[in-house]
């Protein structure tokens, strides 16, 4: 099953699925592959999803690629 929807909608229909029993191979979009998903789902109903790309998390500011990015954003005011 393929979800594009945000990640409140996407944890609602994989509990959904859960309680009636159909555990499909869920493909779900690259925002719901932030951490934060794990609010709205248990891990154990998101354990073999597959999303659709991955992100850096802007709170990784150790990590030299989102350090970049905020020297780059402030340099020209973003």
């Amino acid at each position: 099953v393929t979800t594009v929807a945000s990640p409140g909608f996407t944890a609602q229909a994989i509990k959904q699925a859960d309680r009636m029993g159909w555990h499909p191979q869920w493909v779900i979009s690259y925002i719901n592959s932030d951490e934060m998903m794990f609010k709205f789902a248990p891990p154990e109903l998101l354990e073999g999803a597959i999303t659709f790309q991955a992100l850096k998390l802007a709170a990784w500011t150790d990590d030299p690629a989102v350090a970049e990015h905020y020297r780059i954003m402030s340099e020209y005011g973003g």
